[in-house]
């Protein structure tokens, strides 16, 4: 016996009976598809009664972590950018002057950082290049850094801001922390 066989087109597979087709209101429609509940948990879409209706199944708790639709395979990790650098103050640099120097750092990564580090590299011997520890970072936000820089010399260098310069934090990447900028002191 079958859906054809039964004038309400539908057979109940577990009682081979015709009843009237049930009203699917959890239909997560395709068998093996999985969603994530929240940022640990996903499920997985399949027909787990006998009411032909494919239903979300019982939760299951991903390791490292949900991603998307799945759980993710490796184990939860920041990962810190620099998403600008620029000259903050004055805008046209002088010898011996102090220079104000901004950059911010983003994580991109699958976990927040804690203590992270920064250093501006001052591109030039005999000039101090500052350091500074502690932020917070979460997940998906950023953190801005005003640093100074006295040049005692006019010419042109390369400023170099560094997150998690000690590299004391393991990260995703580990090759994408820097960003230079050529800085023209007068």
């Amino acid at each position: 016996m079958g859906d054809g066989d039964c004038q309400s087109s539908f057979c109940n597979p577990t009682t081979k009976k015709c009843e009237i087709k049930p009203t699917c209101t959890n239909d997560c429609t395709t068998a093996g598809n999985t969603k994530c509940l929240d940022s640990t948990t996903r499920q997985t879409c399949g027909n787990y009664d006998a009411d032909v209706c494919s239903e979300w199944g019982s939760n299951f708790a991903c390791q490292y972590g949900c991603s998307g639709d799945i759980c993710s395979s490796s184990i939860p990790k920041p990962d810190l950018i620099i998403t600008s650098l620029v000259v903050q103050y004055p805008s046209q640099p002088v010898k011996g002057q102090d220079i104000t120097m901004a950059f911010t750092i983003k994580n991109i990564g699958t976990t927040s950082a804690s203590s992270v580090g920064w250093k501006l590299d001052s591109g030039s011997a005999g000039v101090t290049s500052p350091t500074g520890r502690g932020f917070y970072i979460d997940v998906g936000k950023s953190a801005t850094v005003f640093a100074k820089l006295k040049y005692t010399n006019a010419g042109t260098y390369n400023v170099k801001a560094i997150a998690d310069y000690a590299n004391t934090i393991s990260e995703i990447n580990e090759d994408n922390n820097e960003m230079i900028k050529g800085v023209t002191v007068k």
